[in-house]
């Protein structure tokens, strides 16, 4: 069998013993083998002869260079030198420069002189002060000119004074306060980078200005007068029932609820073909927010095949095509969580708030309000029930929105866990009575006479 060495490109060549050698050609200098740019690795006495390490004779190399690069640079340096004239103060003179710089001749230099005597006492301190550290300095940086210096800074506060003019103005956007937190949540975890700290605050400014544009009317009287609310409750119940078999993430849940919702104010729906919507509107939110979603057999599955998966594609295709395929609503839930984190609120108080929005999202009353809204009345109410106290400056600066604008919402939240249970939505309040969610659905509901008034 052939040896094998490798080649110099990374693979593997055969060496044939048999195979004679190449015929040597003789040079003045040096004796290299036909058809190769090497030098003979032979020695006079035909010994192979023995090479150094590669890195041996990399660093030889680089040695090499480097000095000729010195040699090179100290004939520059040397030239550039001579060629500059000879300057008055003796102590730059004797230390020079990396870079040559041009020098000004001797009238301009007594003319600078006489114009920084004349300056007054505090400039012409500057001036010294800036002329004797880009004297000292020692890397050879061009030093910077007191007059250009003061420009800059002229400059920058011209800019200052025009972008405070125009911004007084043009004026804030509207819903964002004007003074700041009494606790920055942002600032304390700006070492974070999964929190975006940076851009936090203007991505939820931006899914609040969104809200105006995605706000929903009382659309069940416009195109499925048919259709009564209790018909979405038992809907919105059974996504419940299947968010938690699937164990999706809240967020999934609420933006299907939405995808109905909007699905619904533009396109009419018969009863038979409700239950499809609501499992194809899961199925898009799944594909939207989940890392791992069920598959649409899964979805078949837990429809009791009623549906096939031919009518969950097409019904994907056709709420597709009337949502002009965008599905990024903004959801209450959202805006929930970014509230009970800048206020630092407990898990059980937050739980609370999770229950009274999710009850909030069976029902049709609910449909015309905001998103943020809704997230901050809920979360206020979870105070009242658990005597946290009012609404904070902290929270009235995240959300936009002060502890009187609340009131109304409040009320009706609360008169929502008064109000007598129906036998066919159960899902909601037996999801939390578990001791996971803090058995918070057992909680009485506020005496709004006494804790409001």
């Amino acid at each position: 069998m052939p040896l094998q060495k490798r080649s110099q490109r990374g693979g593997l060549s055969s060496i044939n013993p048999q195979k004679k050698a190449a015929p040597l050609v003789h040079h003045d200098k040096k004796t290299t083998r036909g058809g190769t740019k090497c030098a003979s690795d032979e020695t006079a006495d035909g010994l192979a002869k023995r090479r150094a390490a590669f890195g041996d004779i990399t660093n030889a190399f680089a040695q090499q260079l480097q000095g000729k690069e010195k040699a090179k640079k100290v004939a520059k340096l040397e030239k550039a030198v001579k060629v500059l004239p000879r300057r008055r103060s003796g102590r730059l003179a004797s230390k020079p420069s990396k870079i040559a710089r041009p020098v000004l001749p001797d009238d301009d230099s007594m003319e600078t002189e006489s114009s920084q005597e004349s300056l007054p006492s505090s400039q012409s301190s500057v001036s010294s002060s800036c002329s004797d550290s880009c004297s000292s300095s020692s890397d050879g940086s061009r030093p910077v000119s007191p007059v250009l210096s003061s420009s800059v800074q002229d400059l920058n506060e011209r800019n200052r004074q025009k972008t405070e003019e125009a911004i007084a103005a043009e004026g804030k956007p509207q819903g964002i306060p004007t003074r700041p937190p009494l606790y920055d949540y942002d600032q304390e975890n700006i070492r974070d980078p999964t929190l975006v700290p940076h851009y936090a605050q203007d991505i939820f400014l931006y899914m609040k200005n969104r809200e105006e544009k995605y706000l929903l009317p009382q659309y069940l009287k416009i195109h499925n007068a048919h259709l009564e609310p209790y018909m979405r409750a038992i809907l919105v119940d059974w996504l419940v029932e299947v968010q938690e078999n699937f164990e999706l993430n809240h967020e999934t849940l609420y933006q299907a609820v939405k995808i109905v919702d909007h699905y619904l104010a533009k396109t009419k729906v018969s009863k038979e073909k409700l239950q499809l919507v609501g499992a194809t509107a899961l199925f898009m939110s799944c594909k939207f927010d989940e890392r791992c979603p069920p598959l649409i057999d899964d979805f078949v599955f837990i429809c009791d095949d009623a549906y096939r998966r031919e009518d969950i594609i097409t019904m994907e295709q056709t709420i597709l095509t009337r949502l002009d395929f965008f599905l990024n609503f903004p959801i209450s839930y959202r805006f929930l969580r970014r509230y009970a984190k800048c206020s630092k609120v407990d898990m059980g108080t937050l739980t609370l708030a999770r229950f009274v929005l999710e009850l909030a999202l069976q029902e049709y009353e609910f449909v015309t309000y905001r998103e943020s809204k809704l997230a901050a009345g809920a979360l206020l109410l979870a105070f009242k029930m658990k005597k946290m106290g009012d609404w904070t400056p902290t929270l009235e600066y995240y959300s936009g929105y002060k502890g009187e604008e609340l009131k109304d919402l409040v009320r009706h939240l609360n008169s929502l866990l008064a109000a007598p249970r129906d036998s066919r939505l159960k899902t909601v309040r037996a999801k939390y009575s578990h001791s996971v969610f803090y058995e918070v659905a057992k909680l009485p509901p506020l005496d709004m006479i006494e804790e409001m008034d």
